[in-house]
């Protein structure tokens, strides 16, 4: 198990990139086509997000979260960045650098 998880992620019509997320220093890496677009994603995920997580079926509680502070604490913040920055998160789509496939955790 590597200690970086990757998610793949993208805006706009077909404009790939990922996010790397070290999770033993907490750092991030974002790569993306347009350097502005990465910096709205960089932004994002160094910036607390007050997010409304479920904690049953049908039922929330607001809490605030430091994107970089967990892996778990990323995925959260992930699930609600496509509509404060318009990147979206790709799931189930693994990313490939130097020929390795990266799944996301």
């Amino acid at each position: 198990m590597s200690d970086i998880a990757y998610y793949a992620i993208h805006y706009g019509v077909d404009e790939k990139g990922y996010i790397g997320y070290n999770k033993v220093n907490h750092e991030v890496t974002v790569v993306l086509p347009a350097e502005e677009w990465q910096q709205k994603v960089w932004e994002y995920l160094h910036t607390p997000q007050t997010i409304e997580k479920a904690t049953g079926l049908d039922t929330y509680e607001t809490v605030t979260v430091d994107p970089l502070a967990s892996l778990a604490d990323l995925k959260l913040a992930l699930t609600v960045m496509w509509g404060r920055t318009d990147v979206q998160v790709d799931w189930s789509r693994p990313i490939e650098i130097d020929d390795t496939m990266y799944f996301p955790e």
